[in-house]
């Protein structure tokens, strides 16, 4: 099965260092906010931007991040 073209245009893609696997990745938006995943490993991250984007692995605590 061949995996769609990623379209750079496309709103929803976000790229990035996947906090769980470490790899450079496409990151797909989810219907949860600033919930994104992996395209290497499937697993959820949260986005948070400050200046520059950071990425945080959902179960991760972090002072800033709010998780509603």
């Amino acid at each position: 099965m061949a995996e769609k073209e990623i379209d750079p245009n496309d709103p929803t893609l976000m790229v990035g260092q996947c906090p769980h696997c470490k790899a450079d990745t496409v990151f797909k938006k989810t219907k949860s906010k600033n919930i994104f995943l992996c395209r290497v490993c499937y697993k959820s991250t949260k986005q948070w931007k400050n200046g520059k984007i950071h990425w945080f692995k959902v179960t991760e605590k972090h002072p800033y991040i709010d998780y509603v």
